[in-house]
């Protein structure tokens, strides 16, 4: 809990990969209208993936959806 910290300028605009700071909340916001389907997201330090940081998630359409 703090103060919010706005992100270095390399790290602001469309990307498929971002740094999170320990001790830091990273939120990423991700436009998946259309794109239903499967997608994992990961830590690209490989010995993460062992404590929960890779993992799946399924983006489903929404009932009545038009997109």
């Amino acid at each position: 809990m703090g103060p919010k910290i706005a992100p270095a300028d390399n790290e602001r605009g469309w990307k498929d990969t971002v740094q999170a700071h320990a001790g830091l909340v990273t939120r990423i916001i991700i436009p998946f209208a259309g794109y239903p389907g499967r997608y994992v997201w990961h830590c690209h330090v490989l010995e993460h993936s062992a404590n929960e940081m890779m993992r799946p998630f399924e983006v489903v359409a929404r009932t009545g959806a038009t997109t």
